[in-house]
């Protein structure tokens, strides 16, 4: 792949925090006091399962149950994620290093590009799925963790923008 890091990736457009279910109304409610946001700029979704999920590349059937308080209004998206249920990056984070940051989400021009390019560095997607946004869009988290001090997340609204502006 002859591809850069600038040609493939966009941009950070999100942050994700990991914590136990029973902690995430706390965390919700200290978000909202430290960066002074209003309810308009919360959404608490109920938990969802995304369709297609793999984990180490192995199909994950509903897909890992996940309850996500997102907030909006800071420069970029940031989530306090939940894990339920099955097999996930979400609960494996959980289990070894317990709440914190999880992820920093880079939108791409390509899934499949993406992949690669990181693949080549060593840095493998653990779990992906399609996302509950439905339309094509896909995310992937990588096992990052090691090389960078947190996980790679994925998502590709800029390639389904652009297959959408050719038609």
């Amino acid at each position: 792949m002859n591809k850069t890091f600038a040609d493939i990736f966009v941009g950070i457009d999100n942050i994700g925090v990991v914590t136990p279910e029973e902690e995430s109304a706390q965390f919700a409610r200290n978000y909202k006091e430290v960066f002074g946001l209003t309810d308009d700029q919360v959404s608490d979704s109920p938990v969802v399962h995304h369709p297609n999920s793999t984990y180490y590349g192995k199909p994950e059937v509903p897909g890992p149950g996940i309850h996500t308080v997102a907030f909006s209004g800071l420069n970029l998206q940031l989530e306090c994620q939940s894990p339920i249920d099955g097999n996930s990056s979400w609960n494996d984070f959980l289990k070894q290093y317990g709440k914190g940051v999880h992820h920093i989400r880079f939108n791409v021009r390509s899934h499949e590009d993406a992949v690669a390019y990181l693949a080549e560095r060593g840095i493998n997607v653990i779990h992906s799925g399609d996302s509950v946004r439905g339309g094509g869009v896909r995310f992937a988290f990588y096992d990052s963790i090691e090389k960078l001090g947190f996980m790679i997340e994925t998502i590709n609204l800029e390639e389904i923008a652009l297959k959408n502006k050719e038609n």
